[in-house]
Protein backbone atom coordinates (compact mmCIF):
# COMPACT_ATOMS: atom_id res chain seq x y z
CA UNK A 1 0.00 0.00 0.00
CA UNK A 2 1.24 2.94 -1.18
CA UNK A 3 1.50 6.01 1.49
CA UNK A 4 0.01 9.45 0.33
CA UNK A 5 1.79 12.89 1.50
CA UNK A 6 -0.85 14.93 3.00
CA UNK A 7 -0.14 19.01 3.06
CA UNK A 8 -1.10 20.25 6.48
CA UNK A 9 -2.17 24.35 5.79
CA UNK A 10 -0.72 26.48 8.48
CA UNK A 11 -3.73 26.84 11.42
CA UNK A 12 -4.99 29.95 12.57
CA UNK A 13 -2.67 29.42 16.03
CA UNK A 14 0.50 29.22 13.66
CA UNK A 15 -0.59 32.87 11.89
CA UNK A 16 -1.46 34.55 15.13
CA UNK A 17 1.83 33.39 16.25
CA UNK A 18 3.81 34.07 12.63
CA UNK A 19 2.13 37.61 13.07
CA UNK A 20 3.30 38.15 16.64
CA UNK A 21 6.57 37.42 15.99
CA UNK A 22 7.09 39.49 12.88
CA UNK A 23 5.57 42.46 15.32
CA UNK A 24 8.44 41.15 18.06
CA UNK A 25 11.21 41.42 15.44
CA UNK A 26 9.78 45.05 13.84
CA UNK A 27 9.28 46.48 17.67
CA UNK A 28 12.87 45.58 18.45
CA UNK A 29 14.62 47.20 14.99
CA UNK A 30 12.52 50.34 16.14
CA UNK A 31 13.71 50.39 19.58
CA UNK A 32 17.08 49.74 18.32
CA UNK A 33 17.00 52.91 16.55
CA UNK A 34 15.38 54.98 18.36
CA UNK A 35 18.53 54.40 20.66
CA UNK A 36 20.39 55.31 17.69
CA UNK A 37 18.83 58.37 16.65
CA UNK A 38 18.74 59.32 20.24
CA UNK A 39 22.77 59.34 20.46
CA UNK A 40 23.30 60.81 17.48
CA UNK A 41 20.72 63.70 18.33
CA UNK A 42 22.65 64.18 21.80
CA UNK A 43 26.13 64.21 19.56
CA UNK A 44 24.20 67.08 17.06
CA UNK A 45 23.53 69.29 20.11
CA UNK A 46 27.06 69.46 21.36
CA UNK A 47 28.07 70.33 18.02
CA UNK A 48 25.51 72.91 18.14
CA UNK A 49 26.82 74.48 21.14
CA UNK A 50 30.65 74.38 20.11
CA UNK A 51 29.34 76.29 17.20
CA UNK A 52 27.04 78.78 18.78
CA UNK A 53 28.47 82.32 19.19
CA UNK A 54 27.22 84.98 21.11
CA UNK A 55 26.86 88.31 19.71
CA UNK A 56 25.17 92.03 20.35
CA UNK A 57 22.48 92.04 22.67
CA UNK A 58 23.29 88.35 23.89
CA UNK A 59 22.05 86.72 20.59
CA UNK A 60 22.83 83.77 19.60
CA UNK A 61 23.53 83.09 16.20
CA UNK A 62 25.31 79.25 14.54
CA UNK A 63 28.71 79.32 12.23
CA UNK A 64 26.53 76.88 10.35
CA UNK A 65 29.00 76.72 7.36
CA UNK A 66 31.71 75.32 9.88
CA UNK A 67 29.08 73.29 11.70
CA UNK A 68 27.58 71.22 8.31
CA UNK A 69 31.29 70.80 7.82
CA UNK A 70 31.78 69.32 10.83
CA UNK A 71 28.41 66.98 10.32
CA UNK A 72 29.49 66.03 7.08
CA UNK A 73 33.13 64.52 8.13
CA UNK A 74 33.69 60.62 7.03
CA UNK A 75 31.91 58.59 9.98
CA UNK A 76 33.92 55.91 10.79
CA UNK A 77 32.36 53.96 13.65
CA UNK A 78 30.06 52.63 11.40
CA UNK A 79 29.94 51.45 8.08
CA UNK A 80 26.94 52.07 7.08
CA UNK A 81 26.64 55.68 7.70
CA UNK A 82 28.90 58.14 5.07
CA UNK A 83 28.34 60.96 8.23
CA UNK A 84 26.42 62.31 10.92
CA UNK A 85 23.95 63.61 9.02
CA UNK A 86 23.07 60.54 7.51
CA UNK A 87 23.13 59.10 10.63
CA UNK A 88 20.68 61.31 11.69
CA UNK A 89 18.23 61.35 8.76
CA UNK A 90 18.60 57.15 8.99
CA UNK A 91 18.37 56.74 12.07
CA UNK A 92 15.21 58.96 12.70
CA UNK A 93 13.00 57.45 9.95
CA UNK A 94 13.75 54.24 10.77
CA UNK A 95 12.81 54.83 14.64
CA UNK A 96 9.09 54.92 13.19
CA UNK A 97 9.00 53.06 10.13
CA UNK A 98 10.70 49.96 7.96
CA UNK A 99 10.21 51.59 4.67
CA UNK A 100 12.56 53.37 3.18
CA UNK A 101 12.81 56.65 3.17
CA UNK A 102 11.05 59.15 1.07
CA UNK A 103 13.83 61.77 1.34
CA UNK A 104 17.36 60.32 0.46
CA UNK A 105 20.52 61.40 1.53
CA UNK A 106 21.80 63.34 -1.93
CA UNK A 107 18.13 65.25 -1.44
CA UNK A 108 18.93 66.72 2.28
CA UNK A 109 22.01 68.17 0.81
CA UNK A 110 19.72 71.44 -0.20
CA UNK A 111 17.83 71.34 2.43
CA UNK A 112 21.16 70.40 5.25
CA UNK A 113 19.95 73.92 7.30
CA UNK A 114 16.13 73.32 7.45
CA UNK A 115 16.67 70.04 8.55
CA UNK A 116 19.18 71.27 11.40
CA UNK A 117 16.42 73.82 12.60
CA UNK A 118 13.88 70.67 12.75
CA UNK A 119 16.86 68.54 14.83
CA UNK A 120 16.50 71.98 16.86
CA UNK A 121 12.75 71.80 17.21
CA UNK A 122 11.81 68.23 17.62
CA UNK A 123 10.75 68.17 14.15
CA UNK A 124 12.56 66.47 12.02
CA UNK A 125 10.05 64.44 10.68
CA UNK A 126 8.91 67.29 8.79
CA UNK A 127 12.26 67.84 6.50
CA UNK A 128 9.74 65.60 4.03
CA UNK A 129 7.11 68.46 3.92
CA UNK A 130 9.59 70.98 3.32
CA UNK A 131 11.37 68.75 0.09
CA UNK A 132 7.76 68.12 -0.95
CA UNK A 133 6.93 72.23 -1.03
CA UNK A 134 10.66 73.05 -2.58
CA UNK A 135 11.48 75.09 0.99
CA UNK A 136 14.68 74.81 0.85
CA UNK A 137 17.85 76.73 2.08
CA UNK A 138 17.88 79.38 -0.26
CA UNK A 139 14.11 80.40 1.01
CA UNK A 140 15.77 81.21 4.30
CA UNK A 141 14.37 83.08 6.50
CA UNK A 142 10.86 81.82 5.68
CA UNK A 143 8.10 84.62 7.04
CA UNK A 144 5.77 83.07 9.45
CA UNK A 145 2.62 83.49 6.41
CA UNK A 146 4.73 81.76 3.89
CA UNK A 147 5.49 79.14 6.17
CA UNK A 148 1.99 78.63 7.19
CA UNK A 149 0.75 78.58 3.69
CA UNK A 150 3.16 76.33 2.10
CA UNK A 151 3.48 73.74 5.36
CA UNK A 152 -0.04 73.08 6.05
CA UNK A 153 -1.65 72.70 9.33
CA UNK A 154 -3.12 69.42 8.14
CA UNK A 155 -0.05 68.07 6.61
CA UNK A 156 1.89 68.61 9.98
CA UNK A 157 -1.46 67.23 11.83
CA UNK A 158 -0.89 63.73 10.12
CA UNK A 159 3.22 63.63 10.01
CA UNK A 160 2.88 64.30 14.04
CA UNK A 161 -0.23 62.53 14.70
CA UNK A 162 -0.75 65.36 17.51
CA UNK A 163 -1.84 68.66 18.74
CA UNK A 164 2.16 69.76 18.14
CA UNK A 165 1.22 71.47 15.16
CA UNK A 166 0.20 74.31 17.18
CA UNK A 167 3.29 75.71 17.98
CA UNK A 168 5.44 74.33 15.38
CA UNK A 169 5.46 77.88 13.12
CA UNK A 170 6.52 79.99 16.50
CA UNK A 171 9.47 77.47 17.46
CA UNK A 172 10.76 77.61 13.31
CA UNK A 173 10.40 80.91 13.13
CA UNK A 174 12.15 81.19 16.16
CA UNK A 175 14.93 78.97 15.45
CA UNK A 176 15.64 79.86 11.71
CA UNK A 177 17.18 83.22 12.62
CA UNK A 178 20.05 81.53 14.82
CA UNK A 179 20.70 79.56 11.27
CA UNK A 180 20.65 82.29 8.93
CA UNK A 181 22.80 85.08 10.00
CA UNK A 182 23.66 87.73 8.19
CA UNK A 183 27.13 87.15 6.31
CA UNK A 184 28.96 90.25 5.43
CA UNK A 185 29.50 91.09 1.68
CA UNK A 186 30.15 93.84 -0.85
CA UNK A 187 26.62 95.15 -2.39
CA UNK A 188 25.01 93.42 0.47
CA UNK A 189 21.48 93.54 0.29
CA UNK A 190 19.65 95.01 3.73
CA UNK A 191 18.60 92.47 6.12
CA UNK A 192 15.14 91.91 7.35
CA UNK A 193 14.69 93.23 10.98
CA UNK A 194 14.93 89.69 12.62
CA UNK A 195 17.75 89.03 11.19
CA UNK A 196 21.21 88.48 13.59
CA UNK A 197 24.06 90.74 12.88
CA UNK A 198 27.03 89.17 13.97
CA UNK A 199 28.42 92.16 15.75
CA UNK A 200 30.37 90.56 19.00
CA UNK A 201 31.95 94.32 19.85
CA UNK A 202 31.36 97.64 18.58
CA UNK A 203 32.55 100.49 20.24
CA UNK A 204 31.65 104.77 19.10
CA UNK A 205 34.86 106.08 17.47
CA UNK A 206 35.28 110.52 17.03
CA UNK A 207 36.51 111.27 13.06
CA UNK A 208 39.42 113.10 12.57
CA UNK A 209 39.13 116.79 12.08
CA UNK A 210 39.94 117.08 8.71
CA UNK A 211 37.24 114.63 8.22
CA UNK A 212 33.95 116.22 7.03
CA UNK A 213 31.38 114.40 8.69
CA UNK A 214 27.93 116.18 9.84
CA UNK A 215 26.61 116.12 13.53
CA UNK A 216 24.01 113.51 12.64
CA UNK A 217 26.31 111.00 11.53
CA UNK A 218 27.95 108.47 14.42
CA UNK A 219 30.87 106.51 13.58
CA UNK A 220 31.27 102.64 14.48
CA UNK A 221 34.20 100.36 15.06
CA UNK A 222 32.68 96.78 14.57
CA UNK A 223 34.29 93.58 15.27
CA UNK A 224 32.97 90.75 13.36
CA UNK A 225 33.57 86.94 13.60
CA UNK A 226 35.86 85.50 10.34
CA UNK A 227 33.52 82.80 9.75
CA UNK A 228 31.02 85.85 9.01
CA UNK A 229 32.61 87.28 6.58
CA UNK A 230 31.85 86.15 2.93
CA UNK A 231 34.93 84.81 1.01
CA UNK A 232 35.39 87.70 -1.58
CA UNK A 233 35.36 90.15 1.33
CA UNK A 234 37.64 88.37 3.73
CA UNK A 235 40.32 88.06 0.35
CA UNK A 236 40.02 92.00 -0.05
CA UNK A 237 40.36 92.14 3.74
CA UNK A 238 43.48 89.91 3.94
CA UNK A 239 44.95 92.24 0.96
CA UNK A 240 44.00 95.70 2.56
CA UNK A 241 45.96 94.35 6.00
CA UNK A 242 48.58 93.11 3.98
CA UNK A 243 49.27 96.36 2.31
CA UNK A 244 48.70 98.16 5.58
CA UNK A 245 51.70 96.00 6.98
CA UNK A 246 54.09 96.90 3.96
CA UNK A 247 53.10 100.24 4.04
CA UNK A 248 54.03 100.49 7.90
CA UNK A 249 56.94 98.42 7.31
CA UNK A 250 58.37 100.80 4.40
CA UNK A 251 57.97 97.84 1.63
CA UNK A 252 55.40 99.94 -0.32
CA UNK A 253 55.89 103.75 -1.26
CA UNK A 254 52.69 106.25 -1.11
CA UNK A 255 51.02 105.17 -4.40
CA UNK A 256 51.34 101.08 -3.16
CA UNK A 257 53.59 100.31 -5.43
CA UNK A 258 56.36 97.62 -4.15
CA UNK A 259 60.09 99.31 -3.40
Amino acid sequence: METGCIACAPSRTDSILSISSNRSVQDHEYEKYKEEYRIALAEFHEHRKCYERTVLDNKKCIAVDLLTARLQEPYEADKRYHHDLHRLLFTEHHSRSSQPPSMQLGDLMPYCRIFCILLSIGYPKLAELFEHKGLDDSKLPIDRATLAKEIEQRAIWKALGDDNYLTFYDQFCKEQYAWCPVVLDFHMRLPCHNEILPFYRKEKIQPYKDELVTDDVTLWKIDVLEEFISQNLRKKLDESLWRQHEAATGQVDDEGKVR
